[in-house]
C-alpha cells in the first residue's frame, strides 16, 4: 500500500530514474501516469493475468503492446507474457529445485541466467535492481506489514478485486485482522 505514498515522488523523478516494478504494481503505476521501464514476473499460475489486463493500462490501446520490458522467470505463466515483444522479454531462472529439465537445459547451454530462489517477486526485483544499477537503489511499495488494513495500493488487481466485490450489503473494510482479546494486555501470553 505504500506505493500510493511514493507515487508523487516517482512521478516527479520519472525522467531521471530507471524504474523497476513487480507485476502486481504495474497497473497501480500506470493508473497514476507512471510507466515502468521493467516489470518483474515470477508467478507461474493464472492469477497474475489480471496484472496485465486490460492492456490499455500500459499506456496504449487494446491492440497495442506494453510500453515496458519484462524480466520473467522461466516458470512464469506463459499467457502473462504473450503480449510482450520478444525484444522486450528477458528470461531468467530461479533453480528452486534440482530437476532433470534444468540439468538438460544447462547442458545444452539453454538455461537462462540464474537468480537465486528468493521467495518474493519484490525481493527478486530488488536483486535485479542491484545488478543493473551502478547507483543507489531505492525501494518503495515493498511492504511486509499492512497498514489501514490494505494489502496493496489502489489500482492494483487485488484492490480492484476487493472493490468489485462491494455492494450495498458488503463494503470493503480492509483485511480482517483477528486479535485474541485473551492476550491483549498480558505481558507474557505464553
Amino acid at each position: 500500500p505504500s506505493l500510493a505514498l511514493a507515487a508523487p515522488l516517482l512521478h516527479e523523478a520519472r525522467e531521471d530514474i530507471y524504474l523497476i516494478c513487480v507485476d502486481t504494481a504495474v497497473a497501480g503505476l500506470v493508473a497514476r501516469g507512471i510507466t515502468p521501464d521493467l516489470v518483474v514476473v515470477l508467478e507461474s499460475q493464472h492469477h497474475n493475468l489480471l496484472d496485465f489486463l486490460p492492456p490499455e493500462r500500459a499506456g496504449g490501446t487494446r491492440e497495442s503492446t506494453p510500453q515496458y520490458a519484462v524480466a520473467a522467470d522461466l516458470t512464469a505463466y506463459p499467457q502473462s507474457l504473450r503480449r510482450v515483444p520478444s525484444d522486450a522479454l528477458y528470461l531468467f531462472t530461479s533453480r528452486f529445485a534440482e530437476t532433470k529439465l534444468f540439468d538438460r537445459l544447462d547442458a545444452a547451454g539453454l538455461l537462462p541466467p540464474l537468480i537465486p530462489a528468493l521467495g518474493s517477486v519484490g525481493v527478486v526485483a530488488a536483486r535485479i535492481a542491484t545488478r543493473v544499477s551502478t547507483g543507489p537503489v531505492y525501494l518503495c511499495g515493498l511492504d511486509f506489514a499492512y497498514y489501514d488494513e490494505k494489502t496493496h495500493a489502489a489500482g492494483t488487481p487485488p484492490m480492484r478485486r476487493e472493490q468489485l466485490q462491494q455492494h450495498r450489503l458488503r463494503r470493503y473494510t480492509g483485511i480482517s485482522v483477528r486479535r485474541n482479546a485473551h492476550f491483549l494486555g498480558r505481558k507474557n501470553p505464553c
